[in-house]
């Protein structure tokens, strides 16, 4: 929760480190998912743990597309280029969005 996640992305992004600008989407989502009480944030749970809690199956469904787009990036060091990292990151300020609704 110290993490100041605008400037943190913006750094990432502005430095063409798509990889951790992903990952930093992906904290700064579950965050936010903690925050709305969609889940309940513990360092020791995995990411299919979070998917699992989230009741509704839009978010669960939309989630789960960014779990896999975070985990091929960050855990499978799958490069990212600026035209697939745009995809990505407008998925994640869609999904933020839909949360705060």
């Amino acid at each position: 929760y110290a993490i100041n996640f605008a400037e943190a992305i913006q750094t990432a992004i502005d430095e063409r480190n798509f990889r951790v600008a992903t990952r930093l989407l992906y904290l700064q989502t579950l965050r936010k998912l903690a925050d709305a009480e969609l889940i309940t944030w513990k360092i020791n749970k995995t990411n299919d743990v979070y998917l699992h809690e989230i009741s509704s199956a839009t978010l669960r469904e939309s989630f789960g597309f960014l779990t896999r787009a975070y985990e091929y990036a960050w855990y499978g060091a799958m490069p990212l280029d600026g035209v697939q990292f745009k995809d990505i990151h407008q998925q994640f300020l869609n999904f933020n969005n839909n949360i705060s609704a």
